[in-house]
């Protein structure tokens, strides 16, 4: 009997109650408010643009043999942005990574390209505990940034986000991608002041193309409620 209730109680040991799918997705949507607030606390694109302008007035097109062709941002590595260059008269390896103020320097293998990253963006938090109540508080719709942009003159566009592929999205939260391509750094400075309204608006990527002038090239998001 003795040896029956042991095994019994080592049975019962190793027995695990299976999470409900109800459980399950409980625990999806706590994970997903975690997740958006601590990308929404940790993306300010109003600092981030006035970083990314300040550098790209101060940086000098051509030196050291190399001149400079793009500069970008991409929130994948959000405290940096990149440029890229391009080899001209008396320019070598050694000349661009020495004078160069970079982070870090990489050249392509014909020697002729390289690329530069400068940790040049300060991540500017924002506390943001819970997203719900934060997008209920935002009064700055996707609508409202439409005639802002349009008053300004921007070239923008618009659109449904594709459905995400988290278990438990938020519910009633909408995701607007948010698409501009505009010239000029005065531009880039009138866009901070669109930006400084648009609370729930996230930068993922800055493109500004300098063999064109100064055209630059931002993709994002405006969420709601």
């Amino acid at each position: 009997e003795l040896e029956r209730q042991e095994s019994i109680d080592e049975t019962m040991i190793i027995v695990k109650k299976e999470p409900t799918k109800e459980e399950l997705l409980q625990k999806a949507y706590e994970e997903e408010k975690v997740w958006f607030s601590e990308m929404l606390s940790s993306r300010n694109s109003t600092s981030l643009l006035s970083d990314v302008e300040s550098f790209a007035r101060g940086l000098a097109k051509n030196q050291f043999g190399w001149t400079a062709v793009s500069i970008s941002y991409d929130s994948g590595a959000p405290g940096s942005v990149s440029v890229r260059w391009k080899k001209t008269f008396g320019g070598t390896s050694l000349t661009l990574k020495d004078g160069l103020k970079a982070d870090s320097i990489s050249f392509g293998i014909n020697g002729i390209d390289a690329t530069s990253s400068h940790n040049v963006v300060d991540i500017k938090t924002r506390n943001i505990k819970d997203p719900v109540v934060f997008l209920k508080g935002v009064n700055y719709n996707y609508q409202e940034m439409m005639h802002d942009m349009e008053l300004l003159g921007f070239r923008y566009a618009f659109g449904i986000a594709q459905p995400t592929e988290r278990q438990k999205p938020i519910a009633g939260i909408q995701d607007q991608t948010l698409a501009m391509s505009n010239d000029g750094l005065p531009k880039m400075n009138l866009l901070q002041a669109v930006m400084s309204k648009a609370e729930s608006a996230v930068v993922n990527k800055i493109d500004i193309d300098l063999e064109k002038g100064f055209v630059w090239n931002i993709s994002g998001e405006i969420y709601e409620d």
